[in-house]
């Protein structure tokens, strides 16, 4: 999967959430510089090293699918126009590292139905058809309601939805991208970014930081564990009548209001006071531990922020 796949992958992360799909992109070597580049400017979510490169190989029937640069790309005219297809979305491709391995896709079922669909990169750069993915995998949620008797409650009922429209995303504008170490140094122009950023967008993608890389993935993977607790440990942290903090949902104001289809955890961190002692105190280490340290950098990035911007 390239990045151009990736990123129009994860831009329907809310269509994969609201039918249960989890999201990872599984890696076949780790070159931190590349990691750094492709998480999370053009996916945010889970990404997964497969050092045995397992996932690779069962793409190819128990072998690598591996064809040679010139071949491959220079003498390939579908492996161009991807390539072309990327630069006209602003995004770049990776020519570090191992790249003759071809990678693709995979949509795996519940429990053990295993492999419900399987898109092999045939040409460097193709892409699995999005609107078929989100089809297979509408498909398999209706069959796997039908086969458990599933009743949906009311609260989660949207008769007259729109249907899933997929988006040609090529032409829109990318999220800004603030450079920390710039705003440091007190680079005018990246000031302006901001201060743009700020005002039209909201939010930004924040580069060179200064974060350790291994934070930010111990972060990921305690998160993914935590979300992925059992039922009955999950229930610790279940929403009450008079607390909102916890799983659950916010701003349920009537028994028949309309619900979302994934729940959220949500829980005060700053200021310190502020902490809930049902909730924080029992999140499981090491997980706690990485939110704290993340809460310290924080401060110290928001006091250099403030050190740069309020006038002398």
């Amino acid at each position: 999967m390239c990045r151009a796949e990736a990123h129009q992958l994860y831009l329907r992360k809310p269509i994969f959430d609201s039918l249960g799909v989890q999201l990872f992109v599984v890696l076949h070597e780790d070159i931190e510089s590349e990691v750094k580049d492709f998480w999370p400017r053009y996916w945010g979510g889970v990404v997964v090293h497969d050092r045995g490169r397992d996932f690779y190989k069962a793409l190819g029937g128990g072998k690598l699918l591996k064809e040679n640069f010139i071949s491959g790309f220079l003498l390939n005219p579908r492996a161009l126009s991807n390539y072309k297809r990327s630069k006209s979305m602003n995004i770049e491709y990776n020519f570090k590292g191992e790249g003759e391995i071809k990678g693709g896709l995979f949509i795996i079922g519940s429990g053990k139905s295993g492999i419900a669909y399987q898109f092999i990169e045939r040409n460097f750069g193709d892409w699995a058809p999005l609107a078929e993915v989100i089809e297979i995998c509408t498909q398999m949620q209706k069959e796997l309601a039908k086969k458990l008797n599933l009743q949906v409650p009311e609260q989660y009922l949207y008769p007259n939805q729109d249907s899933v429209v997929v988006w040609n995303t090529t032409s829109l504008p990318q999220v800004p991208v603030i450079d920390f170490s710039k705003l440091l140094s007190e680079d005018a122009t990246e000031l302006e970014k901001l201060d743009h950023a700020s005002k039209e967008w909201g939010f930004f993608q924040l580069i060179n930081h200064g974060v350790d890389h291994s934070l930010v993935e111990n972060v990921k993977i305690g998160v993914l564990e935590f979300l992925s607790l059992p039922f009955e440990e999950k229930k610790k942290f279940w929403q009450t009548t008079d607390d909102m903090e916890g799983f659950g949902q916010l701003f349920v104001v009537s028994e028949n209001q309309k619900l979302e289809w994934s729940d959220l955890f949500f829980t005060t961190t700053l200021p310190f006071y502020a902490r809930n002692p049902r909730i924080f105190p029992n999140i499981p280490q090491p997980l706690r531990f990485y939110i704290f340290f993340s809460l310290h950098l924080c401060a110290l990035a928001v006091g250099n922020c403030f050190a740069i911007l309020v006038p002398k």
